[in-house]
């Protein structure tokens, strides 16, 4: 009983040492790239935290809004030790070529705009985001080991996927992003498990984060409808609908005069870009200080084809129907207001991508055990065909 106890303690210890790792190198790929778009005369930090960034990206208030409540409550002891400490370490930091330590943070072309005040809560922000990524890591392995039934590849896939986050962070990354994949995931797997009134909450939250949340939720119907009347459906959805609906309305009025538009819209630099495909096929950028494929380069495509193509027939139905209908949604928005070779604006297929991801490895695992056991078949007849052979009558000659 108590070695039982040691091994699983072990067993959970090495996994959250695994995934704090994977998630810290995944989050320091991503803000070697982007930071919090700290010289962004558009939304950076300091203009996301004072809620002057410019329309539509300052309706993403939820983790500046932490921040600020935070920066108001806390003791000014407390917040003076953390200040102290992420002046130290940036003291201590040395820049290593294309590495930047990322608590070098005040050093942006917008130097002026980023005042001492700013360090308490931008290190709020650092954490905070740091720790969504890593508890999205534990919600997604919950998610692909219940679809995929195989803890193994459940455990590999969000390993997997955080490590591709940042290649897929091409033309921008922002700290909304991790806490969207945090939400979704809780989302998806509330869905599983039936528990439908819980999502009310996190729609509430999770849209004052971004505003396209209620979306996802329209791509849960199709694991939703086999357990609802329609009636109770329509009652889920609409729920969901009228309270992002509200947060949305305040989002947009609160910051009604803010610069910008309530969205951008890019059809026509999308088809333009789109058409000219050697401008993307074969484009590179750094990423985790090599030069790697970025956004919809040939390499990334195929990859994504592979992983697609060998894990779909062995999705169950409602994952392929979920599925469908998040790249349904997606496909317009993505085409009319999203940014070009923007692979981060498909983020509602994220969990899609990792169950399938998970799928893949599962099948591959399978097939090997499958391999070796035939092998040690094969071992044991022809052991057992030279045992006969020794026992014949010619073989006692």
């Amino acid at each position: 009983m108590k070695t039982a106890k040691l091994g699983q303690i072990s067993t959970t210890f090495l996994l959250v040492f695994a995934y704090f790792i994977v998630a810290a190198a995944s989050f320091n790929g991503y803000f070697a790239k982007w930071a919090f778009r700290d010289t962004d005369p558009r939304f950076s930090i300091d203009l996301m935290l004072d809620g002057t960034a410019y329309r539509p990206a300052v309706y993403r208030q939820l983790i500046p809004q932490i921040a600020n409540f935070l920066d108001k409550e806390i003791s000014p002891s407390i917040r003076e030790e953390i200040v102290n400490i992420s002046k130290n370490l940036n003291d201590n930091c040395t820049n290593y070529g294309f590495w930047q330590c990322p608590f070098d943070l005040y050093k942006p072309a917008r130097k002026g705009s980023l005042k001492p005040e700013y360090m308490f809560r931008y290190s709020i922000v650092y954490i905070i985001t740091f720790a969504s990524l890593l508890i999205s890591m534990f919600l997604l392995k919950e998610v692909c080991t219940e679809v995929s039934k195989s803890n193994i590849s459940g455990t590999l896939a969000p390993i997997c996927f955080a490590l591709i986050l940042p290649i897929i962070f091409t033309r921008g990354g922002y700290f909304y992003d991790f806490f969207e994949l945090m939400f979704m995931s809780i989302a998806f797997l509330l869905t599983l498990h039936k528990r439908y009134i819980w999502i009310l909450p996190i729609t509430l939250v999770a849209t004052l984060n971004k505003e396209s949340f209620p979306l996802f939720i329209l791509a849960l119907i199709p694991l939703v409808q086999a357990f609802m009347s329609r009636f109770k459906l329509l009652m889920f959805i609409s729920s969901n609908i009228f309270i992002a609906a509200i947060v949305n309305f305040i989002g947009k009025s609160t910051y009604a005069k803010n610069p910008g538009s309530n969205m951008d819209y890019q059809l026509v630099d999308n088809i333009k870009f789109y058409l000219h495909p050697l401008d993307y096929l074969f484009s590179f950028e750094w990423t985790y200080g090599m030069y790697l494929p970025k956004g919809f380069s040939i390499f990334i495509l195929l990859a994504l084809f592979i992983i697609i193509f060998k894990s779909w027939p062995s999705l169950e139905r409602p994952i392929k129907q979920h599925s469908l209908f998040a790249l349904a949604i997606t496909i317009p928005l993505f085409t009319l207001f999203c940014y070009r070779d923007e692979l981060r604006n498909l983020s509602m297929l994220y969990i899609s991508f990792n169950i399938m991801i998970a799928v893949y490895l599962k099948d591959i695992l399978d097939r090997n055990i499958e391999i070796q056991g035939s092998s040690g078949l094969m071992v044991e007849v022809n052991q057992g065909e030279r045992d006969d052979k020794d026992l014949s009558p010619e073989g006692t000659e």
